[in-house]
């Protein structure tokens, strides 16, 4: 199945997607948002892993994984899908290449423009004005759900939709500021006359003031006897506009989980960030955990059985190289991470011998079992 089998030939991914994602990044707040998530979830390495002796392995990596799209590289897609889920609290790919069963390459849609409805007990999807087969285990479509709702099929609450009024009137404050700077010597002003003026002449005279302030910027104007101009404080105006636009990024970036500082916004109070570390835990648990961890149950659903997709987020959320080094050296000493594990966080290459986790605790080797463990060396 190829990508015009879904669109219709002749199609163009980005003609497609393009209105509605735009419409949903109006704000540089929102843009922010969705970048920090996808990007930061794009640059973690994807493991994948096999279970045997009811441990988990390192395995080679999986064609979904390595090469899941015609459109896009492997990061590239990664990208997509955490914007999706940022964007409309779902992703929704279709299945265009199996192997043996399984999905070794999925596209990713624009959710809005995919149907979902619920028939006999299943969820039909329409794709193109075609419906699709429920989903399962190398089936048609491939939905991940980041708050799915009882007696809903789609992604359940949206965090776009949530705040389009907060993007609305960051929009149009941005404009209201532009518009500002660029009427040059002609604030908005209260226009006062000594004669006597009814409401149609008032507000046609006010129509002819404000496109004068529009058209021609930086002039000055000239006026009869009678007329009197109180030009509002430029001061207070941008003030207020940066206080707005000041709490409509703190709340765009409260829905996307993100710590508001990060996107011009702010905590307020007594909540702040006195460490790097500090922030990009929160980061990390308020934003980036719950995105990457549905993720990887979806992503390994639809792995053959017995194996998993894990992403590695100590690449990206990284403290101080002391601090990385210690974390190293209680994950592998405890017995909680082989060496070549803590390795490959730092794209350093494996070590023979480096695949076991050290047992018991703090041995000298992994082969250093005591006599009383009963273990074999």
């Amino acid at each position: 199945m190829s990508f015009q089998d879904v669109w219709g030939s002749g199609a163009d991914w980005s003609a497609i997607s393009g209105s509605e994602a735009g419409g949903r990044i109006a704000t540089a707040a929102t843009l922010a948002c969705v970048d920090i998530k996808a990007a930061s979830i794009r640059a973690m390495p994807i493991r994948t892993q096999i279970e045997a002796d009811g441990q988990w392995h390192q395995a080679p990596g999986a064609a979904l994984i390595d090469d899941p799209s015609d459109v896009f590289e492997a990061d590239e897609w990664v990208y997509a899908a955490v914007a999706s889920l940022s964007l409309w609290d779902e992703a929704v790919g279709v299945v265009t290449e199996s192997r043996v069963g399984f999905p070794t390459r999925v596209e990713w849609l624009v959710p809005s423009e995919v149907g979902k409805r619920s028939e006999g007990g299943r969820v039909v999807y329409s794709v193109g004005g075609r419906d699709r087969l429920a989903w399962r285990h190398g089936g048609d479509i491939v939905h991940i759900r980041r708050r799915p709702i009882p007696g809903r099929v789609d992604g359940g609450m949206s965090t776009s939709a949530a705040v389009a009024d907060l993007v609305k009137v960051g929009r149009e404050g941005a404009k209201a500021l532009v518009a500002h700077y660029l009427s040059g010597g002609l604030p908005p002003a209260v226009l006062t006359f000594d004669g006597k003026l009814d409401s149609t002449e008032a507000e046609a005279l006010s129509e002819r003031y404000e496109q004068r302030r529009r058209r021609a910027p930086g002039r000055p104007l000239v006026t009869g006897r009678g007329w009197n101009i109180t030009p509002l404080k430029r001061d207070s105006m941008i003030a207020e506009s940066a206080e707005i636009r000041r709490q409509v990024n703190t709340e765009i970036a409260v829905a996307h989980g993100v710590p508001p500082e990060l996107v011009g916004g702010s905590s307020g109070g007594s909540l702040t960030y006195s460490t790097l570390e500090g922030l990009t835990q929160t980061l990390d648990v308020r934003a980036l955990l719950p995105v990457y961890s549905s993720m990887e149950k979806a992503l390994s659903r639809l792995l053959p059985p017995g194996q998993r997709v894990k992403f590695v987020p100590d690449v990206v959320l990284r403290t101080t190289t002391l601090d990385r080094y210690r974390a190293h050296d209680m994950a592998i000493r405890s017995g909680l991470a082989p060496v070549n594990e803590r390795r490959a966080i730092e794209d350093l290459p494996p070590i023979v011998g480096g695949d076991e986790a050290l047992w018991p605790p703090y041995a000298s080797s992994v082969s250093a079992l005591s006599s009383d463990t009963g273990g074999v060396a």
